[in-house]
């Protein structure tokens, strides 16, 4: 991941690691990246996996027709994905997809799939 982004290479430190996990495969290696289920909040527009989850309303929410609900994580500011939505599993398959195009990985571990938060219930009141 890079800056805590899911579904990310960090350009600098694993700008080759496509190429890398092919050296792995090709030594029948298996290769298994990491996941978060708190994606990054990032409202600057930098992230665009955060940005089409929002645009497709996949994050849960604060409340009933509220805002995405908002926790801390890893990234610090994190949406979580709602998984009873169906958009959300197209949204999710549709990165893992865009993903898999990049590295050849060949599982995931899903870490924090509890939806962790840092915070004691809400983060921000709003």
């Amino acid at each position: 991941m890079h800056e805590y982004k899911d579904f990310t290479i960090d350009p600098l430190n694993f700008a080759d690691l496509p190429s890398f996990v092919d050296g792995l495969h090709a030594k029948n290696l298996h290769y298994v990246p990491i996941l978060d289920a708190g994606i990054a909040q990032r409202e600057d527009g930098n992230y665009t996996v955060y940005n089409d989850g929002k645009a497709r309303d996949v994050y849960i929410k604060a409340y009933e027709d509220g805002p995405d609900f908002t926790g801390q994580v890893w990234p610090t500011d994190a949406v979580y994905p709602d998984f009873f939505n169906e958009e959300t599993v197209k949204w999710w398959h549709d990165n893992l997809d865009d993903f898999w195009s990049k590295v050849k990985f060949d599982g995931l571990w899903q870490d924090m799939n509890e939806a962790s938060n840092f915070c004691n219930g809400v983060c921000y009141d709003e």
